[in-house]
């Protein structure tokens, strides 16, 4: 990642401050908005995604394990 910025900003990364375009705080936003409704839980789609594959049973287990998941204190 850190190749993949001294490619794309170059010098930029030795100023305190880089300008981003509102855009790409936007896109971001979609991003993270949609990997949140993908997780496998309760009606979102990724667990209705999850219970047309599996079925009902293992769609709440799998609720069960991303909201315990979700909770756990980050390693």
């Amino acid at each position: 990642m850190g190749t993949l910025a001294r490619v794309v900003i170059g010098e930029g990364l030795q100023q305190s401050t880089i300008a981003v375009n509102p855009l790409v705080i936007v896109g971001w936003i979609g991003l993270l908005i949609t990997a949140i409704n993908l997780m496998p839980a309760g009606q979102l789609d990724g667990g209705r995604i999850v219970q047309a594959i599996y079925g009902r049973k293992i769609a709440r287990w799998g609720t069960i394990t991303t909201i315990i998941c979700w909770r756990s204190p980050r390693w």
